[in-house]
């Protein structure tokens, strides 16, 4: 059986105060939970319900965003027999369920505005109706809410009512982090998930962990660390190697199967430049291989070109992706450049372009010796005049105007 992760071990202090968590835990009022997707809303939530005196109640978690307005109406307050088509018997809902328990609403901004009044009564007095009756029932439920998008623009989009934003913000927030902003909890999850692996782990193993963002933060990591542990016990080894650990972020657990030298391998990911179009989000190399990440061009062939020593903003990043991205295959390009070059000639361009010709600069930040420079300048000679066009395609961030 693969590990879960568990709410009891999930909530480091580097998320909150244990002294804050306790007193979550064991408030009857309301709690919303922010954080991006991945990030553990729902095993926080179990974690406080698991601490708190309602420990013994059921901690019922409807699905919001499944069905029509009326299913899921009929999912919280629950329904009585006829009450709609298929309605053959009378249920109890989750809001029943959840009595002496813990409510857990995970993404509240999905609710349907012909909900929300009903919920919006149901958070400030406890009162409710199940679907196809007018009785009023109680529920002494213990609510706790979770989000991943601001509430206050779908106000403004007229798709939460702002009254409910209100009773919701008379609640206690506990904001998660995003994995790439917590390297502690990277460090110790992944010793959780891979129970002692990690030992074996070199700090440049480390530094790859730390260094990727994560997009998918803790349901990534999982799916990383189940992975690992696979191909650890079908290789019969726990040494992890910087370019196993690449390869496998990126998705080539065919390559680390087969055993291919990861001197190669990793060549060819630097090499190859890693292409993502802004608009489909979708990753691959020059070979045509999809891989689906967002990340991979920001953390294996960005950073690692630059040595992982050069800092660059995110909005820096996404100017030379879609720099890259417009001019990767430009016929000039194609025509003049070797396919080894491309990627490093158009990092040239673009730093060219934003250190208005300074080659010391640029030089600086490619981590590249002036003389170095000077060779591809005189190689590739044709690409880097005016007249070639590609510099005036340059789109910089609007900090450096």
């Amino acid at each position: 059986m693969e590990k879960k992760l568990d709410s009891k071990v999930f909530v480091p202090e580097s998320i909150a105060s244990p002294v804050f968590l306790d007193f979550l835990a064991n408030t009857a009022e309301l709690i919303i939970i922010t954080g991006e997707p991945g990030t553990g809303k729902t095993v926080a939530a179990r974690f406080l319900h698991r601490n708190s005196p309602h420990e013994n109640g059921n901690f019922v978690a409807p699905h919001i965003a499944a069905g029509s307005s009326e299913l899921f109406e009929s999912q919280l307050f629950g329904h009585v027999k006829g009450s709609f088509t298929g309605a053959g018997q009378t249920r109890m809902g989750a809001v029943q369920k959840a009595h002496n328990g813990t409510l857990f609403l995970d993404e509240i901004g999905t609710v349907n505005l012909d909900i929300q009044a009903k919920l919006l009564r149901f958070l400030e007095s406890g009162e409710y109706s199940p679907v196809g009756t007018n009785d009023i029932l109680v529920s002494n439920a213990r609510v706790i809410v979770a989000t991943n998008v601001d509430l206050n623009d779908q106000v403004k989009k007229g798709e939460f009512r702002k009254d409910l934003l209100h009773r919701i913000d008379c609640g206690y927030p506990l904001s998660l982090k995003p994995l790439r902003e917590n390297p502690d909890n990277i460090r110790r999850l992944l010793d959780y998930f891979l129970e002692g692996i990690t030992k074996e782990f070199s700090t440049e193993v480390w530094n790859v962990l730390f260094n990727h963002r994560w997009g998918g933060n803790i349901r990534e990591l999982e799916a990383f660390a189940s992975k690992l542990k696979s191909i650890i016990t079908f290789l019969k080894s726990n040494k992890v190697t910087v370019c196993q650990t690449k390869l496998l972020i990126a998705g080539y657990v065919d390559k680390i199967i087969q055993g291919i030298e990861p001197d190669e391998i990793c060549g060819e990911l630097d090499n190859h430049a890693v292409l993502i179009d802004p608009v489909s989000k979708q990753v691959e190399t020059t070979r045509g291989v999809n891989l689906s990440r967002d990340d991979t061009i920001k953390n294996f062939v960005l950073d690692d070109f630059l040595n992982k020593k050069q800092t660059l903003s995110s909005m820096d990043r996404e100017c030379i992706i879609a720099f890259i991205n417009r001019n990767y295959d430009l016929k000039i390009i194609k025509k003049k450049v070797d396919i080894k070059d491309r990627f490093k000639v158009l990092l040239i361009l673009y730093f060219l372009k934003k250190f208005q010709g300074r080659r010391k600069n640029v030089a600086g930040v490619l981590k590249m010796s002036r003389s170095t420079l000077y060779r591809f300048l005189d190689k590739y000679q044709t690409i880097f005049t005016a007249d070639s066009g590609i510099c005036e395609k340059i789109r910089l961030p609007a900090a450096d105007h």
